[in-house]
């Protein structure tokens, strides 16, 4: 009799601990759910605040607000097609071209030329499939010359597509990948890039835009030698985009 007492407690007991795990569980679940919640709403938001906002720069202009502003805008390259014969332009492109014409002066000097254009045709020569570039500003700094020196990194991540845009001299005939290929696939070269912004403070606009960056290290690093970096950036249109580009 007493042993079946016993055993009733200890089941009861059993049962009572298993109900309080389960009452946590359901609590701790809960209060997940509500942290999720609470996440995409504020994601939500920002998205909402990202997709509004006016195809406009601010009305006060800055060489500071206008170095931040082209680099949050054209971090995921530039979307304006170049060709006149596009009169159709998504929202996103819409606001970069906005963006430039009243940031940037008309006759714009860049790496590789004079102009708007200019600048633009640039940004066609770097990589931009999606997901596989990405423009971060590190630094910025200003001088007493009205500069604004700009510490860039460029992200490129190299897929197949990358490989046949910027590296088609790796690739065969056939659509075989060389060794050299091989070891770039899937990786991630990170770029750096000093640029130099002139600012004209009777304008309120960026005279001037020039670059330097250092693509050898990157790809040694990820290659393992300065003759593989060598032979993939010979003749490479990433290589002669970034060195004549303005990014």
């Amino acid at each position: 009799m007493k042993a079946l007492v016993e055993s009733e407690v200890k089941l009861r007991e059993n049962r009572r601990v298993n109900q309080q795990r389960y009452r946590i569980k359901i609590n701790q679940h809960a209060e997940s759910l509500e942290s999720d919640t609470r996440r995409l709403k504020q994601e939500i938001r920002r998205l909402e605040i990202e997709y509004n906002r006016p195809l406009c720069t601010p009305t006060e202009k800055t060489p500071w607000s206008v170095v931040a502003e082209y680099y949050r805008l054209f971090r995921h390259g530039s979307q304006v097609p170049i060709s006149r014969e596009h009169t159709f332009h998504p929202r996103e492109a819409q606001i970069q071209k906005t963006f430039l014409h009243q940031a940037m002066a008309t006759n714009i000097c860049v790496n590789s030329g004079f102009g708007i254009d200019a600048l633009l045709k640039e940004w066609t020569f770097v990589p931009q499939k999606t997901g596989s570039l990405a423009v971060q500003l590190v630094r910025l700094e200003y001088d007493d010359r009205a500069t604004m020196l700009a510490t860039v990194k460029v992200l490129v991540t190299i897929t197949e597509e990358v490989l046949q845009f910027s590296f088609s001299h790796l690739i065969d005939m056939d659509n075989r990948l060389s060794p050299l290929a091989e070891k770039l696939l899937g990786r991630q070269i990170v770029i750096p890039i000093m640029v130099r912004f002139e600012w004209d403070a009777t304008t309120a606009q960026v005279a001037s835009l020039y670059s330097t960056q250092d693509l050898v290290n990157p790809f040694t690093k990820v290659l393992g030698s300065l003759k593989g970096a060598a032979r993939v950036l010979n003749n490479s249109p990433l290589a002669v985009a970034l060195g004549a580009a303005s990014i």
